[in-house]
Formats: C-alpha cells, structure tokens, sequence
C-alpha cells in the first residue's frame, strides 16, 4: 500500500496488515529535480510514477522510487485553448482519477480562474496526452451548466466505470456521467443530510482564513469513487459545520469532522438509505 504526504513530499510505501514503511520516496521542492509542492501521484509501475505538483500546476513529473526525475509533461500546446487549464490536483482527500490507456493518460484539469456557469461549457475539463508522442491527442469540456444555481462549478473530483467518467461538483447535487464522447448525462443525487444550500463562493478578495471558514462552515460534495467489484458509485458529502474565529480552519479542510456517503447504483439510482453520517 501507499500513501502521500503533501507536508513532507513524499510518498510512503507500507505492508500491510501491520503497517510496517517500507520505502519513502522524498521528492525535491526546487533545483534540477524539483517538483515544486507534491500534490499527488498516480503509480503505473516502480520505474513509472506521475507526480501532480501544487507549484506548477500545468505540469506532470515522470519520476520513480527513487524520486529521480525523468521527464516533464507541460500542458502548453496552442491546440489546447487560450488559457491553458491546470492539472487537478490528484490530493489524498479528494479522489480524482486518472486513466492511462496504450499509453495515453487522461488527465482531469481545472480553470486555475473564475468563470461563470454559463461560460464553462467552452472550457475543458480533461486532457488527453500521449506520454510517447508527447503531445495532446484529445480534450473534452465541461458540461453545460447553466441551469445550475450556485457558482464555482470548476471544482470537481471524478471517478472512471469502464465506460466514462462520473463527475461530482463540489457545489452542485446533480452528477454527471460522460461517455468517451465527451456528451453527458445529468442524475439527480441529493444527500438527505443536505440542509444548508450550497451557497458557497469565492471572493479573492477576502483573506485567506476568513475564506477557509467559509469552506469549512458550507456544505460541499466531496470524492466520487466508483466500486468495481460491486458496480455501484460512492459519493460522499459533507454537510458544513460551524466553528469558532478562534480556530483555525485547516484541519477540517483536510480532514472533515462529519461525512455521509451516498450509494449509487449502476443505473445511476440513489440508494433509498444512504449511509448515516459519520464523525
């Protein structure tokens, strides 16, 4: 099993059932193999690990267990659009998936800017990179998402069925399934512990822990996750909850306090008794 922990770069490899580490791979911040701040990774083999990066987000470093790079790959082709999306982070408390194909990785991307609802169907949403020719063979763009009521829609985490890929916005009840295609189907998949609205909405102009107090006091949709063995769709979700100006909010952004998980079935149904909240 692996782990990665962000505060040190690093990603942590242990046995299990006793947890025993058996290797740590350190990755350098800065110089010729810097990767900035670790912000995931996705292992295909120990001589091939993709590592996400906080620092440059439109980057991917090509590394292994020894934490040595090997190549970059650097979202920055005209072919792409005009402002170039950002790599989402692949965080270890958000799921996001990426896929890699006959050598071909599909990587979820985010807008690293505001845009409004009605303007994100022109923006992409993932990219299609061929790590031998590399090169961009495929994008696909955001649903249409007008209909929507609340804002910053850009953030998302997504899950792949074998089919397409599952889409949860962090502030919308609805998921959203897309094909290979890129054409989607939209699923209504409101917890029954929402009470709060997803009222939530970044303004660049507040500080940053006045910003963090309102991420944690708002209700949120956080990791999809799809199950293989059982067919069916996890999604979990976190109601908000209110804490005091004297504490700091990081904590619960990292690690929520409560979280209820929604099961969807493999027709897209919601289980009619999702799980409880658990705190």
């Amino acid at each position: 099993m692996y782990y990665g922990n962000e505060h040190e770069n690093e990603i942590i490899i242990y046995s299990l059932p006793d947890g025993t580490i058996k290797k740590r791979i350190k990755f350098e911040r800065r110089g010729p193999n810097g990767v900035g701040k670790l912000a995931g990774f996705l292992i295909q083999s120990p001589d091939s690990i993709l590592v996400g990066s906080f620092t440059h987000y439109k980057t991917l470093f090509l590394t292994d267990t020894t934490g040595i790079l090997r190549r970059k790959v650097t979202l920055k082709h005209s072919n792409i659009d005009r402002v170039e999306p950002g790599i989402l982070p692949m965080f270890s408390h958000l799921y996001n998936q990426n896929t890699i194909q006959n050598g071909k990785i599909n990587i979820s991307t985010y807008q690293p800017y505001a845009v409004e609802n009605k303007d994100l169907h022109a923006k992409i949403i993932s990219v299609e990179y061929d790590l031998i020719k590399d090169s961009v063979t495929g994008k696909t763009y955001y649903p249409h998402l007008e209909s929507e009521k609340n804002a910053d829609l850009s953030v998302y985490s997504r899950a792949f069925n074998g089919s397409g890929f599952i889409y949860s916005f962090f502030y919308a009840e609805d998921i959203y399934i897309s094909d290979k295609q890129g054409n989607y189907r939209r699923y209504p998949c409101k917890s029954q512990y929402q009470i709060k609205s997803l009222s939530y909405r970044f303004n660049v102009t507040q500080p940053i822990e006045s910003q963090m107090h309102q991420i944690v006091e708002n209700p949120k949709y956080l990791s999809c996750i799809y199950d293989e063995y059982r067919n069916c769709i996890y999604r979990y979700f976190y109601p908000g909850i209110d804490i005091s100006r004297k504490e700091h909010p990081r904590k619960y952004v990292e690690s929520p306090k409560v979280f209820s998980i929604i099961i969807i079935d493999k027709d897209f149904n919601v289980d009619s008794a999702p799980k409880t909240p658990f705190s």
